[in-house]
């Protein structure tokens, strides 16, 4: 979905490489790059790298009927991320992949909200006149 060349091959340390291509994020080496710049006070270069490339993989999850929307969304939650980088606090948590994955995700919701949509994507609600929920 997104063919602009900041998110395309995002090359660096910690970042790896799966079988099918696909470029992820190792929650050891990113907890590393967040302790490295909360040391230095300043995110590094690494780290930023590992922020959109969490950003741009959550993003596939998503649908978006129009595909200007979704980038939009996902620079918000960039955004997000880069702004609240140094709220994560290694002492009382050693996974910053779930710290910056919620706030990436909130970080889409106001996108959405932004552009004027308040409800979710009518792609991505279930229906539930289906009949197909069971309780045990």
């Amino acid at each position: 979905m997104i063919n602009d060349d900041l998110y395309k091959d995002i090359k660096g340390e910690g970042i790896s490489t799966s079988k099918n291509g696909g470029q992820y994020v190792k929650n050891a080496d990113f907890l590393k790059e967040i302790v490295k710049s909360k040391e230095k006070g300043k995110l590094t270069r690494t780290a930023a790298k590992m922020i959109i490339l969490i950003c741009s993989n959550l993003i596939k999850k998503m649908h978006y009927v129009n595909e200007e929307d979704g980038k939009d969304c996902l620079e918000f939650a960039i955004m997000d991320c880069l702004l609240y980088w140094d709220r994560f606090d290694p002492t009382k948590s050693n996974n910053p992949f779930a710290y910056f994955t919620s706030v990436a995700s909130n970080g889409f919701a106001k996108g959405w909200r932004r552009l004027g949509y308040h409800d979710f994507p009518a792609s991505i609600i279930t229906r539930l006149d289906t009949g197909a929920i069971h309780s045990l």
